[in-house]
């Protein structure tokens, strides 16, 4: 399996960390938003 270098910018960052507030606070779910938060943090790694 190939490895690649990922470089995570800040604005990838500051998407997922809206992306987080989004489903935490207007959707009322936190335990949803930490997952998708962990999943898609999980992915990058």
């Amino acid at each position: 399996m190939e490895r690649y270098v990922v470089d995570i910018t800040d604005d990838a960052l500051a998407d997922m960390d809206a992306l987080y507030e989004h489903i935490a606070k207007k959707l009322q779910a936190p335990e949803n938003a930490m997952g998708q938060y962990n999943r898609i943090a999980d992915n990058m790694l």
